[in-house]
């Protein structure tokens, strides 16, 4: 790129904040535009599930505190709680707790709106950045070579549109993005698009968190087990609150009311979530959410495609929300940005949306193998993936007594680790012997990840 005066992103997101944090470092000035109000210390109408249990995984903390030193520790004297994964989070596979082990992998839990509207403080004091809520980008402005800016206007409609100039313009708009018929209308053709529907259902409350409660753990997380179509999540938050979240597959959901939800977590593969239910204290009325697919757009198959322009986060991959992936992604997407941007030596949408694409592989594998073990979601079954969904279901079971497979699932959830670390000889031997039911030797602990690098 020739120029790099004014990069404009499209959308506050979580995706869009940390892309504006590193495009800093490579234009004179940055402008994040989004449709919602940015009220301070709070997040934004525009978040579906902005009520629902979020958490970062191990690999998205770590990436996060690349992009803004510091930010763990601001985060944890505001509230937010960290959690050693393997020993303050108990985690049923149907119906039975994984192993505990010291995995030296840290997490941070915490509420959405708290997470970015930290982010957001911490980006609106770049001096190179500006932030610019209640504008509506309503076209791309360029040529069929190259784009050079957006139309925005005011969303209360009081003034006339205008258009701002840019050398890069990064779509960070997630589901609602208008990328496709804005190539359209430019004479490119959409990206390939892939949907798994599922039809998710969510309930969600936040309870009052007491010492003690849960067995003094920090969350539980019952997995969906086919047929058994409920899967949930507790998590501490930051005020000493629980969030807990009921998911329900396939047209499923618990009743937005206190008694609902004990109800629908009482058929959940484990109780562990149903008794801390009937102990705890409602500090919230429950809300419900609908999420009827995933969807994840191939920008990486496009032969064309111009150039000042690329999209991150949930415009490329909106994943099954129950495998808590998105922020986690969108923070490691945002670091490969930053090593794009320094080899100039590709076209940087060309090289951006390929690593873009590994990146999203090893989570959307994870999450759709998980969707098709109905049958009645429609997706791509192949031979290859029914031995492979077979394997790691035996993993995962084998992971209830042996700690060594209980830290090889717990490293590849946590997107530290490729898939194919499940297949090393150890840990294949240590599955196939998975059904004895033999419980094995503790895994020594392991040095714990640095948030601070």
């Amino acid at each position: 790129m020739s120029s790099r005066r004014h990069a404009i992103v499209l959308g506050a997101s979580i995706s869009g904040l940390m892309a504006a944090s590193v495009l800093r470092e490579h234009f004179e000035h940055v402008t994040v535009l989004d449709r919602d109000q940015l009220p301070q210390g709070e997040g934004r109408r525009g978040i579906p599930q902005g009520n629902h249990a979020h958490g970062l995984l191990s690999s998205g903390m770590l990436a996060l505190e690349r992009l803004f030193p510091k930010i763990t520790l601001e985060l944890k004297a505001r509230g937010a709680v960290e959690l050693q994964m393997g020993l303050e989070l108990d985690f049923f596979n149907e119906g039975e707790r994984l192993a505990k082990v010291d995995s030296g992998l840290n997490s941070l839990l915490l509420s959405r709106s708290l997470l970015e509207s930290h982010v957001r403080e911490r980006v609106r004091q770049l001096p190179n950045v500006s932030v610019h809520a209640a504008r509506e980008v309503v076209d791309l402005v360029g040529t069929s070579a190259a784009i050079r800016g957006v139309r925005v206007k005011p969303r209360d409609g009081g003034e006339a549109s205008e258009v701002l100039h840019a050398d890069l313009v990064v779509d960070a708009s997630g589901r609602s993005s208008r990328l496709g018929e804005w190539l359209e209308a430019l004479r490119f053709a959409r990206a390939p698009e892939e949907r798994v529907r599922i039809d998710l259902g969510y309930t969600s409350c936040t309870y009052r968190r007491r010492p003690g409660q849960a067995g003094g753990r920090k969350g539980l997380v019952v997995a969906v087990a086919p047929p058994n179509r409920r899967s949930a999540v507790a998590l501490a938050q930051e005020d000493g609150r629980w969030i807990v979240t009921l998911v329900g597959y396939l047209g499923e959901q618990a009743d937005a009311s206190h008694a609902g939800m004990r109800e629908f977590a009482r058929g959940l593969p484990s109780s562990a979530i149903h008794e801390l239910l009937c102990d705890a204290e409602p500090l919230t009325d429950p809300v419900r959410m609908r999420f009827p697919f995933s969807q994840r757009s191939r920008y990486e198959q496009l032969q064309d495609f111009p150039e000042g322009l690329l999209a991150i986060g949930d415009t490329l991959c909106s994943f099954n929300p129950s495998f808590g992936q998105g922020m986690s992604v969108a923070a490691l997407q945002a670091l490969q940005l930053q090593r794009c941007l320094q080899d100039q030596t590709r076209p940087l949408w060309k090289s951006m949306f390929r690593e873009c694409a590994k990146i999203i592989d090893t989570p959307w594998t994870i999450a759709v193998g998980a969707d098709l073990g109905f049958a009645e979601v429609e997706g791509k079954r192949t031979a290859m993936g029914w031995l492979l969904g077979r394997y790691v279901r035996q993993l995962r079971r084998g992971a209830v007594h042996d700690p060594k497979l209980a830290l090889a699932f717990l490293r590849v959830a946590q997107l530290i680790d490729e898939p194919a670390a499940l297949l090393a000889p150890e840990i294949a031997l240590r599955t196939l012997r998975g059904s004895l039911a033999i419980p094995t030797q503790s895994v020594a602990p392991r040095q714990r990840e640095s948030f601070a690098g």
